[in-house]
């Protein structure tokens, strides 16, 4: 059973809840045949490629449609009780997870999310490890807390806050060591407030697989 009340104090306090135990109930081996199937062309047709230079990223846009071949995926990411994390978080009902991405990372695999910051739009993320991932495979890190430096910086900035001006959710005042990596096993499932500083570990060995899931209201 997922403890609701547990992760959304998580979620007010630190920014982010992990559910350790979340492995024992997923069915990992059909998450990743759909993920070998989202990684290896020809994609189906709610998919497109974020065309790395290395490694593999993909974006799904679910929106109202059924895809069999992707129906545990999308079952995963629809399941009620993150309706009712993020109904909670949100304080109103909105759609779940329509936007999904799935990351195959190897040593070389480059992209903005490496860089710590908080999202332009603030997005409440479910975030699940395929693989065993630690800091050398590339662990998610965060700083726990600093969802709330977020609110004022957005007060702050307002309007400026936008994807052409991205910048000004990267110029954050930080050490290094208040950076915790969350590592984790297969089926370790990340749910966080992206309002988090936080960053894509870089995959110095090996390989990290993961899914997340993207929820926030409509504009």
């Amino acid at each position: 059973m997922i403890c609701q009340k547990t992760v959304l104090s998580s979620l007010s306090e630190d920014g982010y809840a992990v559910l350790k135990d979340y492995r024992s109930i997923v069915h990992l081996e059909k998450l990743l045949e759909e993920f070998e199937q989202l990684i290896n062309p020809p994609l189906p047709e709610c998919c497109r490629s974020l065309d790395l230079d290395v490694g593999t990223g993909v974006s799904i846009v679910f929106g109202e449609r059924k895809h069999d071949s992707l129906d545990y995926t999308q079952e995963f990411f629809q399941q009620n009780w993150m309706k009712d994390v993020s109904n909670t978080f949100w304080e109103k009902e909105i759609k779940i997870n329509q936007d999904i991405y799935v990351m195959h990372e190897l040593p070389g695999t480059v992209h903005v999310a490496q860089d710590l910051h908080f999202d332009v739009l603030k997005t409440l993320k479910f975030f699940l490890y395929l693989n065993d991932v630690s800091e050398t495979n590339g662990a998610f890190s965060c700083v726990p807390g600093s969802h709330k430096k977020s609110e004022k910086i957005r007060v702050h900035y307002g309007n400026e806050i936008s994807y052409e001006n991205r910048h000004l959710t990267r110029q954050l005042d930080y050490n290094e060591e208040q950076i915790i990596p969350i590592e984790g096993k297969a089926g370790d499932l990340i749910i966080f407030n992206t309002d988090v500083w936080h960053r894509a570990g870089i995959v110095k060995e090996g390989e990290r697989k993961v899914m997340r899931g993207h929820t926030r209201p409509e504009l």
